[in-house]
């Protein structure tokens, strides 16, 4: 008896593992046949603001990398093609980053100790967290 279960709970894991690498497969082409976008059409926050907590967009329009949530409670977003913005947890702009200009759908970001990394077309670049406003994205050399 003993040796039939574990041969039932044997082919439970193989199922549940082979279902959960289909999802995970099929995920990005799900992704990419989805007819809703997320399109920016106006103020975040502070609505009406015209200082420098406005949210801005530089470039073209492009696919959101994140968002990324670091250690201080503020979130990472790409602002278009060639820009990364910081936002506080209620919406206001507290910064923006040069990027080098991709609207990739498959561009990534992610927060990596005290650097945010980034995966633009073919290539990775890092920003510190602390970096002051305006701070160019750097490709990593090695």
């Amino acid at each position: 008896m003993r040796v039939e279960r574990s041969k039932v709970e044997s082919s439970r894991r193989v199922v549940l593992l082979a279902g959960l690498a289909a999802i995970a497969l099929a995920t990005p082409s799900l992704q990419a046949e989805s007819r809703y976008e997320l399109r920016f059409a106006g103020i975040l926050g502070n609505s009406g603001d015209s200082a420098a907590a406005l949210v801005t967009f530089e470039g073209r329009l492009a696919a959101g990398m994140g968002p990324v949530l670091d250690d201080a409670n503020t979130l990472w977003e790409r602002g278009g093609s060639r820009q990364l913005n910081r936002y506080a947890l209620d919406g206001r702009l507290l910064a923006s980053f040069e990027l080098p200009d991709s609207h990739d759908r498959s561009d990534q970001l992610v927060h990596a100790g005290d650097h945010l990394v980034m995966k633009l077309r073919k290539t990775l670049y890092a920003l510190p967290l602390s970096a002051p406003p305006r701070r160019k994205a750097a490709a990593f050399t090695g």
